[in-house]
């Protein structure tokens, strides 16, 4: 581990404000970012000012950076690799590859080394809260009015947009009017839900849940039932499940008769929230996209889970090992004429964020990588941390990138948890102890 002391406390107040804002801006990113109002998108220039941030709180003594064995890999790793894959991919121009690197380099500093360690959890994890509870209500709203014959966005008109290079926020805006699908500020119901998700697995498994945090769980899982979302339901559920177990394995009687009529109530709301037309005909399609194979307008679901595992056997062993170099998947696919026999619409196959690391890393790539994410949370004891690493494993099999904001969030959050506890030294014997200190005091 390479270590940097830096002075502690002394100047800690003057960085809040700095801190905070920076916290608010991560989470807000991935509804700005949706919108492209300059030529480089808007996460990208926050990651660079993020760095900014950083230095500014390392110069004021407020950080103790660690820069572990497997990150220092992982920075030589994707570089070198990455780099001599563009030097065989034709067409592969100098400034592509300097925008790819710099990307790269932007968000590994920003997300995977700076985010976590200048996270505070308790202040994020209620700014963050505010931000789901506003957004499932909405489009709960959005779902009733749309009974009611009414219709409403909250999404920018008018607007470019980082989603199928060429749409603009019109286009999107008309195709979720045609298909009754709802999902607040964010393009695409399954963005929405991937955001609220991890949310909801931080309501549910902290140590001082109870009817306020109850209520919250409820909207938020009413809110991605009404999306119509199949990515929000099949996350919801396995996160609930996994609640249902730790209360099926608690002693205390009472709470379990509680919570055991709750679910009853919550599987009746979900019943009859199925039997409306709007909502049962999406999941209709959905089901049959992912059991027969079949691609249905608006259902992307088999496309993202599946297709991406065929691209990546197509590929030759020597790229299944090193990968063919960082978002570097379009211009090599169509090099070497992968993935047009899995089209849709003559592009090649959208891929889930596993099977994105996979072809973009390879084998040896995706193990630093998943080394630095998954290590440090497996010894740690902690139903918090194992709720988040849940949500974020389920995006990466579903998601298409494994290092959108998506992944990000729930990655910041779980490393940022995990990071606390090590520096408030409760890391003993390969276990992280008391971690219900944590997370008793949130509100």
């Amino acid at each position: 581990m390479i270590a940097y002391n830096v002075r502690t406390n002394s100047e800690k107040k003057r960085s809040n404000k700095l801190l905070n804002f920076y916290i608010v801006a991560v989470l807000l990113m991935p509804i700005i970012d949706q919108y492209r109002p300059f030529p480089i998108r808007t996460d990208y220039i926050f990651c660079f000012l993020g760095c900014i941030v950083y230095l500014l709180v390392r110069y004021k003594g407020t950080l103790e950076v660690r820069l572990e064995i497997n990150k220092v890999l992982y920075l030589i790793y994707v570089p070198l690799v990455s780099g001599i894959m563009y030097s065989l991919t034709p067409n592969a121009s100098f400034s592509y590859v300097a925008v790819r690197m710099g990307v790269f380099f932007v968000i590994y500093f920003n997300y995977y080394l700076f985010a976590y360690q200048l996270w505070d959890f308790n202040y994020a994890f209620n700014v963050y809260k505010i931000i789901c509870i506003i957004c499932s209500a909405i489009v709960i709203i959005q779902f009733i009015a749309s009974l009611f014959g009414k219709s409403f966005t909250m999404i920018i008109p008018g607007a470019q947009i980082n989603y199928n290079q060429g749409l603009m926020s019109d286009d999107v805006i008309r195709f979720q009017s045609e298909g009754s699908r709802f999902s607040s500020f964010f393009l695409e119901p399954s963005h929405l839900c991937e955001y609220v998700c991890p949310c909801l697995s931080m309501v549910l498994f902290s140590e001082a849940i109870n009817k306020k945090q109850l209520f919250i769980a409820l909207l938020f899982t009413i809110g991605m039932v009404a999306s119509t979302s199949m990515t929000g339901i099949v996350i919801a559920a396995v996160l609930w499940g996994m609640f249902l177990y730790n209360l099926a394995a608690s002693k205390k009687m009472n709470d379990k008769i509680a919570w055991l009529i709750l679910i009853v109530i919550l599987i009746c709301i979900a019943i009859r929230l199925y039997q409306v037309p709007i909502i049962h005909e999406q999941f209709r399609k959905k089901f049959s996209s992912v059991v027969n194979g079949q691609i249905y307008r608006g259902s992307s679901l088999y496309t993202r889970v599946f297709y991406g595992w065929n691209v990546f056997g197509d590929l030759d062993m020597v790229n299944k090992i090193f990968g063919c170099g960082y978002q570097n998947t379009g211009l090599f696919f169509l090099a070497k004429q992968i993935g047009f026999n899995y089209v849709m619409g003559g592009n090649v196959a959208f891929m889930s964020g596993l099977t994105a690391i996979l072809c973009q890393l390879g084998f040896l790539g995706s193990i630093i990588y998943f080394n630095i994410v998954i290590k440090p949370c497996i010894r740690c004891k902690d139903r918090v941390v194992y709720g988040l690493l849940t949500c974020w494993l389920l995006i990466m099999l579903i998601e298409l990138s494994f290092d959108s904001l998506s992944t990000i969030i729930p990655m910041i959050f779980f490393l940022n948890r995990v990071y606390i506890q090590k520096n408030n030294n409760r890391y003993k014997r390969g276990t992280y102890e008391g971690y219900s200190i944590l997370f008793t005091s949130i509100p």
